[in-house]
């Protein structure tokens, strides 16, 4: 080979390589010539029809195929396309598949009878297709077919079809009419067609030099790129690709454009369809790889057979290997540092991988106690690495300025850093143990062991406020009565103590640090709080707050204007009311009594027996849907045996009525009568005996009660019959 050829077939791989030879289809596999129309799915035969097998024969007119295909070549492969419509797994199997080829000067086929002079290229009795929807999948000749490009081509396919997995094949949409085809789908040994029709199905091959003694080097084996240092064979892979055998043959090959020595090799290459090996691997020398570097290996046969090879296109082929360097890693000197001051240790950037003994894999770690750290790195399969020792110096001392805190205006407070063994360095580089903060802002000290180790601490130093003190109540300060609420205490003033709640500005219980009040007021009471706070001063000193009145609604009412207990007859009707509000409803009710036509603020109670604990209530509704019950007790006396006029004893009505010093009570009688007269007082306690013996017509009896309280009272004469006669009078001083 010439080294004008040499270079026409590198450029033409180098081409290959980089893309710059396109294919028609970048998916699957590519036929170098084919039919070029638009395909569409269509009939299956002869590759997928039923189990009984079939046949089916094509021919392709000359100018079919794109591009048009050179003379002198024989095919080495055929192309079918799989279309949509499949079914199964994708999996087709056959247990008889041939395939033969024939070029003859027809223009259609016969539908009565097969085309003769067939040569068979294919044969087998257990084939498989892996077909993908479309894509075109390939078959290697066993045979290779020599092809003329000016004769059509004509194709034979039989297959028993065993595994029922059924797809279509692609077919031309813009065939032209006429008998392109035949088939049968009697079996795949039927003798005749049984139908034909103008389908023409995308059909292609690839073609190959024609050279009875044609070998060449198809793949360079080895060496692969490795790292420095590696020594390696230099392996390639020869092939017979004519067909002849080959007892002999040269392999040369360079090494970055520098001629190596020639290796025979002297082994039996077979033909492709041969039995024996039509390929072989040969060492032909061995190099050193060195990091860093780029090596071009081109290796190539001559003389196949001892004979000059006429077919230089498939004779050489090239790799490019690289020596890799072995990665370094530097993490350093064995270094001490500061407890509060860990070191970052870096494998480096652009690794492959990385492995620290901690079992970290990221390309940096912190080294935060004191330890061996080891890291292995890889790049390109190539391993380097570092270690380093970490040690930390005992911690330094610690340093604390004390909380954050407020001065009065014009004084000052001592900072003391004070710490044995260290030097200083304050906020404005000076550097005393101790200073003194005299105007408000942050003060900060740095402090340094012999170690260079350092510590720090700040403060924040502000000026006391304005002592404030203000109150609230939540919700609000007008809300129902006997709803929950609470005073709040909102101190605006640092150094505060204590807190002292007020009632009506009299002191509610001893000063408490609680800012929170939860007191039992009426309607009407005030509160208030005194901030009891040593801010800038030396004593204690009260700054008091807002005072806030409640006003619990509605407020509550005195049924009838009073509140003392209303004593009644039993059996007895009385009216109460209480003073009319705008926009309030009134509800009554009564223990002991039934009420009778009730009319807002007023009512009518019809009392019942003689009971202690009867009571008349009323619950006003204010606008604001506040509610609160207003209650008076009432007394009912017993009023047992009263005469009616009929009788023949009596007493009449007191008077004065109300009395104040004395009281006369007048007695009706119509003949001599036993009597017993007493006053009662609310309770039923006997609290004067009036008169006890016997009398006879009327009489008036007059005696003092300025020795007795003001309040209702009874009086009551009784005979020894049985009679009693009882009426009420009131006493008021």
């Amino acid at each position: 080979m010439n080294n004008a050829t040499f270079y026409a077939i590198t450029i033409s791989i180098c081409l290959t390589t980089l893309g710059l030879i396109t294919s028609v289809n970048a998916q699957g596999p590519q036929p170098q010539y084919h039919t070029n129309a638009a395909a569409s799915p269509g009939n299956s035969i002869p590759f997928a029809y039923n189990a009984s097998g079939c046949r089916g024969q094509q021919v392709y007119p000359v100018g079919t195929f794109s591009p048009q295909p050179p003379s002198g070549q024989v095919i080495t492969k055929v192309y079918f396309r799989a279309e949509s419509g499949s079914t199964g797994t994708g999996i087709t199997t056959y247990s008889q598949f041939h395939i033969s080829l024939k070029q003859a000067n027809i223009s259609s086929l016969s539908s009565s009878a097969w085309e003769v002079g067939m040569t068979q290229v294919y044969s087998s009795t257990n084939f498989t297709i892996s077909r993908v929807t479309g894509q075109w999948f390939e078959i290697e000749l066993q045979s290779p077919f020599p092809y003329d490009p000016t004769l059509p081509l004509i194709w034979d396919v039989t297959t028993l079809h065993t595994s029922f997995s059924n797809f279509y094949l692609s077919v031309r949409s813009n065939y032209l009419p006429g008998s392109y085809r035949n088939y049968s789908t009697q079996g795949w040994s039927s003798p005749t067609p049984t139908g034909a029709g103008a389908y023409c199905l995308q059909f292609g091959f690839d073609l190959a030099n024609y050279s009875p003694n044609d070998a060449g080097v198809t793949a360079v084996l080895s060496p692969v790129s490795d790292c420095d240092g590696s020594n390696q064979d230099v392996e390639v892979e020869i092939s017979n690709l004519g067909i002849n055998q080959i007892n002999g043959v040269e392999i040369h090959w360079t090494l970055n454009s520098v001629i190596q020595p020639m290796f025979t090799y002297s082994g039996l290459l077979d033909t492709l369809n041969g039995s024996l090996p039509s390929t072989a691997n040969v060492v032909i020398g061995n190099m050193n790889l060195a990091g860093g570097n780029s090596y071009d290996i081109v290796a190539w046969t001559e003389m196949p057979n001892n004979v000059l090879d006429t077919v230089n296109g498939n004779d050489t082929t090239y790799a490019t290997v690289l020596g890799y360097n072995y990665p370094t890693v530097n993490l350093g000197l064995d270094t001490i540092t500061c407890p509060n001051d860990p070191i970052t240790l870096n494998a480096g950037a652009g690794r492959d991988s990385v492995l620290w003994n901690t079992s970290a894999t990221t390309q940096t770690i912190v080294a935060n106690t004191s330890q061996t750290y080891i890291v292995d790195v890889w790049k390109n399969g190539c391993i380097g690495g570092d270690t380093i020792n970490v040690n930390f110096f005992p911690a330094p001392p610690l340093v604390d300025l004390g909380p954050d805190t407020m001065i009065c205006y014009g004084d000052s407070i001592l900072l003391n850093a004070t710490t044995p063994g260290v030097t200083y360095i304050w906020h404005d580089n000076s550097t005393g143990p101790t200073y003194y903060a005299d105007t408000i802002g942050n003060y900060s000290v740095i402090i340094e062991d012999a170690n260079t180790c350092k510590n720090t601490d700040d403060i924040n130093v502000s000026l006391f406020s304005t002592p404030l003190n203000s109150m609230s109540v939540v919700p609000r300060n007008t809300i129902c009565f006997g709803s929950p609420f609470e005073f709040r205490a909102n101190s605006f003033t640092q150094g505060s103590t204590m807190y002292q709640w007020k009632i009506n500005t009299i002191d509610f219980g001893s000063p408490t640090t609680n800012n929170k009040f939860s007191p039992t007021l009426v309607y009407g009471d005030s509160v208030n709080v005194d901030l009891l706070t040593d801010v800038c001063s030396s004593t204690t000193y009260a700054v008091p707050s807002n005072y806030i009145t409640m006003y619990l609604k509605p407020e509550p009412k005195l049924i009838s204007g009073k509140s003392e207990t209303d004593t009644v007859l039993e059996n007895t009707s009385k009216n109460y009311l209480v003073p009319i509000v705008q926009g309030s409803t009134f509800t009554w009710s009564a223990v002991g009594g039934s009420i009778s036509s009730p009319i807002g603020n007023a009512v009518a109670v019809q009392w019942g027996p003689a009971m202690t604990s009867a009571k008349i209530l009323v619950t006003e509704k204010d606008a604001g849907n506040c509610s609160f019950t207003n209650e008076r007790n009432v007394v009912i006396i017993s009023i047992v045996g009263v005469k009616d006029e009929n009788h023949q004893i009596g007493i009449g009505s007191a008077y004065p009525n109300p009395a104040n010093t004395s009281i006369t009570i007048p007695l009706m009688s119509s003949g001599d009568w036993n009597i017993d007269l007493s006053l009662f007082d609310i309770t039923g306690k006997k609290v004067k005996s009036i008169y006890s013996g016997e009398v006879s017509g009327n009489r008036n009896f007059t005696f003092a009660v300025d020795d007795l309280r003001s309040g209702i009272y009874f009086y009551k004469v009784a005979t020894q019959d049985g009679y009693e006669s009882v009426k009420k009078i009131s006493i008021q001083h």
